[in-house]
């Protein structure tokens, strides 16, 4: 009972990040090192030419809200269900998942604040790392501005990453387990980032894989994403995505505050 309580608390912390995508590995990839040495670039060069070809600043700058729907599926356990989220610039998000015999597992931000809410804790405001981690996750423009979500940026080499080659950038925040990014060096896209989840049941590391990219309203999206862990995978994959949407901040607000059901009503 332990171990699958455990699987849903990793549950619950994990899909919210999971807004990315994948491609499969190995088990022996969760503590993976880059594999060989080379000249570098700068990792501001690398993350402009990623910045270029997710579609550039200006087009990014452009999109005020995002709304998405699609399916998720708990591999190891044979489980799937369904996602939705709303995202806004001050890192307002929140995300619902339900998956089938589990039930729904929400998280949100509201600017300031990071909450959960599943069949297993219940309710909870998040704090510390957890919540460092959950601000960062939840920045709207946190593509064009990594190089202020870490305080230090370092390319450490190249590694495969489904066959293809890609720069690896260890991202550091103070006093925090370092994010591990790799970057395509062909398309400059982000088609892994390793990083250690929190949870109340503990931490564990992972691997986001990020796959088939798509073009909505001039921004390119991973539309499916692997998510590795020691416990399970979770696979997620966007059905839809909708740009500039009209969205009431009241649904950011955690469920011991005022709420509305309010939905976006249109968009591009």
């Amino acid at each position: 009972m332990k171990k699958y309580s455990n699987l849903l608390f990793a549950v619950g912390a994990i899909f919210v990040f999971s807004v990315s995508n994948v491609v499969a590995q190995d088990a022996d990839a969760l503590s993976a090192e880059p594999s060989r040495k080379v000249e570098l670039p700068s990792a501001q060069s690398v993350i402009a030419k990623y910045v270029e070809a997710i579609g550039g600043r200006e087009a990014g700058l452009r999109i005020k809200s995002r709304s998405f729907t699609g399916k998720v599926q708990i591999v190891q356990a044979g489980v799937s269900g369904t996602i939705a989220g709303y995202q806004m610039p001050d890192a307002y998000s929140l995300v619902r998942m339900n998956v089938a015999g589990l039930g729904e597992f929400s998280e949100g931000f509201d600017g300031t604040a990071g909450w959960g809410n599943d069949p297993i804790q219940g309710f909870r405001v998040k704090s510390g790392e957890e919540l460092v981690r959950a601000k960062i996750s939840s920045t709207f423009y946190r593509d064009m501005e990594l190089a202020k979500l870490y305080s230090k940026l370092e390319v450490t080499g190249t590694s495969a990453v489904d066959g293809n080659d890609a720069y690896v950038i260890r991202a550091t925040t103070s006093g925090k387990d370092p994010d591990i990014l790799y970057f395509d060096i062909k398309t400059g896209l982000l088609v892994r980032h390793d990083m250690v989840i929190v949870t109340p049941a503990g931490s564990t590391p992972s691997i986001n894989l990020f796959s088939d990219y798509r073009d909505i309203d001039g921004i390119v999206l991973p539309y499916r994403t692997l998510t590795k862990t020691a416990q399970f995978d979770l696979v997620m994959e966007l059905e839809e995505v909708k740009h500039n949407v009209e969205i009431d901040k009241k649904i950011f607000a955690p469920p011991s505050k005022p709420k509305t059901d309010a939905k976006p009503k249109g968009g591009n």
